[in-house]
C-alpha cells in the first residue's frame, strides 16, 4: 500500500510523495468513520468533513483533530488534494 508512497520519497519527489500521503489518509479517515457507525451513515467527501467528524473526534480526541485541522486548513486557503 505504502510502496508507492517511499518509492517516490527515495525519487526525491517531494511533492507527489505528499499528494499520495493526503490520498491515503483521507482514505483512512473514511475507513476509520465506515468502521466506527457500522457502515449506517454515508461517509463524509470533504477532507474537512471527515476531520470534524464526531467519530474521528471520539477516536482520536480533540488535541489530535486539532493538528489535522491545522494541517489541513480551511476551506478558504489552498486545496492540498487537488
Amino acid at each position: 500500500m505504502f510502496h508507492q508512497f517511499f518509492e517516490l520519497y527515495l525519487e526525491k519527489k517531494y511533492f507527489l510523495c505528499f499528494l499520495v500521503a493526503i490520498t491515503y489518509f483521507e482514505r483512512l479517515l473514511g475507513d476509520l468513520i465506515f468502521a466506527k457507525t457500522d457502515g449506517k451513515i454515508e461517509i463524509p467527501t470533504k477532507m474537512s468533513d471527515l476531520i470534524t467528524h464526531p467519530a474521528i473526534l471520539e477516536l482520536f480526541g480533540s488535541d489530535v483533530v486539532f493538528l489535522f485541522r491545522t494541517w489541513v486548513g480551511p476551506l478558504c486557503t489552498l486545496n492540498v488534494r487537488n
